[in-house]
């Protein structure tokens, strides 16, 4: 989950579960990841600090497991990512982005290196900052996660 926010693995697998629509039926879904990009932006509002996440996926279906797949379907098109599943895959990265947030917020470990690019970017309001909560740093910061889903076909 934590390769999520690295730009130094670029491909990847994302298990997607239960996709229902036209072409899926209860169906779980493994995306094969061709590229991902990661944005992290560090900045403040009124003195709260905020770190946006802009994480973007392309790649294509690998497998479905499901009972009764739409064979027909499958066959004729090559591309099968549908928006229900684009959907699914858009909650699924924000629910792991927001499990790892959470364990560097509970744990007080920085593994998404919010720490350097606010250091970096916004030196100056990040040091007030970081001079009135010290190592709770973390707990205070807004966390705003966005992923783009597309594909590579």
């Amino acid at each position: 989950k934590l390769n999520i926010f690295l730009n130094t693995s670029q491909k990847g697998t994302i298990k997607v579960e239960n996709v229902t629509d036209d072409i899926y039926n209860n169906s779980n879904i493994v995306l094969n990841i061709s590229k991902k990009k990661v944005k992290l932006s560090p900045k403040f509002e009124n003195g709260h600090p905020i770190y946006n996440i802009e994480i973007s996926l392309t790649g294509l279906v690998d497998e479905v497991d499901e009972e009764s797949p739409n064979r027909k379907f499958l066959r004729r098109n090559k591309d099968f990512i549908t928006p229900a599943l684009v959907k699914k895959t858009i909650e699924t990265v924000k629910r792991d982005a927001k499990e790892i947030i959470d364990f560097c917020i509970t744990n007080n470990v920085d593994l998404i290196q919010v720490y350097k690019y606010f250091y970096k970017l916004k030196h100056e309001e990040f040091m007030k900052y970081y001079n009135l909560t010290k190592e709770k740093y973390l707990s205070g910061i807004t966390y705003n996660i966005s992923v783009k889903v597309s594909s590579s076909y």
